[in-house]
Formats: C-alpha cells, sequence, structure tokens
C-alpha cells in the first residue's frame, strides 16, 4: 500500500526561484512553522504540501515548486499559509523515499489528529488575518488531507483542489480511498494525473458519489503528466511546461468562484 504510484516523479530540487513570502511560527501549534504570503483581509487558501515537505532552497532537498505555487495564487489576490506538517522534514531526509511501502509508512508516523489539529490552526489564522472564506489546495499526501478536511464538519472549508491526490493514504488510518470518496461535502475542483488511482480519474467513484450528493465536482485530466508534475515535474519538458500553468490557471479560478 501507498500514496505515491510506481513511476511518480522523484523531489525536485529548486535552487534558483527566490520565494516572495515569510516564514512564521504558526499560532496555536508549538513548534511549527508556516509560510505565508499575501494581503491581509482577502480570501485564504491553506497549501498542503506532498511527501517532499516545506520547499526551502536548496541545498535542502524537497518542496519543488511549492512556494511557488504559494506566490501565484497570492498574485491572484488570495492569501496564503503553506503550514510545515513534517516539522521540517520530508520523505527524502528522513531516507524514505526509495519505495511505495517505505513513503506509506513513514506518513502513518503524522497522525490524523496532529494533522487535523494543524488544519484547524491554519484556518483560524486565516480568520484573525480576515478572510471570510477559507479553501484548500493539495498535492499527493495533501490532497489526501484536502479530503479528510472536506469530510469533517469540524473545519471551516469552503472549497478544495487536488493536485494529483492520493486517496489511497487513507490506508494510514486504516480506512480505504473508496470509502474516502464517499465523505467529501465541499465543492471540488480534482485535477489528475495518468497515474492516480481509479476511483479518482474521469467517470471513477469519486465523480459518482459526488454526482448523487449533488455536490459541485470538476475533473481535468492530465493524460500526459505523471504523479506529482505540478510540484515536481520537469519544465524543459515542453508537455510539462504546458500543463503545470494550465493547473495553476484551473486552480485560481476555482478558488476565486469559491471564494469570493
Amino acid at each position: 500500500m501507498s500514496c505515491c504510484p510506481p513511476g511518480s516523479l522523484p523531489a525536485l530540487e529548486i535552487d534558483s526561484y527566490a520565494a516572495k513570502g515569510a516564514e512564521i511560527d504558526l499560532p496555536g501549534v508549538e513548534g511549527l512553522k508556516a509560510y505565508v504570503i499575501g494581503e491581509e483581509g482577502k480570501p485564504a487558501v491553506i497549501v498542503n504540501y506532498d511527501v517532499f515537505g516545506f520547499g526551502r532552497p536548496a541545498p535542502e532537498v524537497g518542496g519543488g515548486r511549492v512556494r511557488e505555487v504559494c506566490d501565484l495564487l497570492a498574485a491572484s489576490g488570495l492569501y496564503v499559509v503553506l503550514p510545515d506538517y513534517y516539522r521540517g522534514d520530508n520523505v527524502v531526509k528522513a531516507g524514505k523515499a526509495d519505495s511505495g511501502e517505505a513513503i506509506f509508512g513513514w506518513i502513518a508516523e503524522f497522525g490524523v489528529a496532529d494533522t487535523e489539529a494543524v488544519v484547524k490552526a491554519s484556518v483560524s489564522f486565516c480568520q484573525s488575518k480576515g478572510a471570510a472564506k477559507i479553501g484548500a489546495i493539495g498535492f499527493c499526501w495533501g490532497g489526501w488531507l484536502c479530503m479528510r478536511s472536506a469530510s469533517s464538519p469540524e473545519i471551516d472549508l469552503s472549497c478544495i483542489v487536488l493536485l494529483h491526490a492520493a486517496p489511497g493514504a487513507e490506508g494510514v488510518v486504516g480506512g480505504s480511498a473508496e470509502a474516502l470518496c464517499d465523505t467529501v461535502k465541499l465543492p471540488t475542483l480534482n485535477l489528475p494525473s495518468n497515474q492516480e488511482p481509479p476511483e479518482v480519474l474521469p467517470g471513477g467513484l469519486f465523480e459518482k458519489k459526488m454526482g448523487e450528493k449533488g455536490i459541485e465536482y470538476e475533473c481535468v485530466y492530465f493524460e500526459d503528466m505523471a504523479h506529482g508534475w505540478v510540484t515536481r515535474g520537469d519544465m524543459a519538458d515542453a508537455n510539462t511546461a504546458r500543463d503545470v500553468p494550465k493547473a495553476i490557471e484551473l486552480t485560481k479560478a476555482f478558488l476565486h468562484k469559491h471564494l469570493k
């Protein structure tokens, strides 16, 4: 069992991008940092990263383009919070990136109670900065966390965006991707690659369950992309250079639609 399918893209080391935001101590969770950027009082989005973590620049490996995505969302008029759930760690630093089973075992160390507490603290922080509405986006493991957050009546979100999400990470809590797809209660934009599980592909179980509940659901299939492409794809590849901006534009449009 794994959250990342075989053949997923590896970590992308970024050494040339100068992030525009700042790291802060996230109120309400001792010892946890968050990357924040954007104008206070604007609608907010919580960005949930993948197993490669917080996105500090080289020589630290991991995170890829996640901070650049945050900066692009902020430039569109959103207040953005990227919590560091792993508290400075990531799957590469932990030496667990060599197999899906190793990755799955490592993320199991970050309990649901802890990650949900971080999401709630992030929501409260955004509200303290004047955000009337808050959305969440997630990559891989972060997409799973978005799905869980969108299933909880205790987490005040308005919509979610899933970018190469990994619902199979529900196995961390003894559940299943199939069951998780039936619990999401918020408008959802789903952007899968050709490597995602069948539940979240076009016409899959997730789409069926959302339709049965009458909840807005959009799925845009990136059939030329591999799992991880938005944050970790090689921009020297023409298809990746085409599809990364497309995914970001779709994300921005969906967030602004539901957070205005």
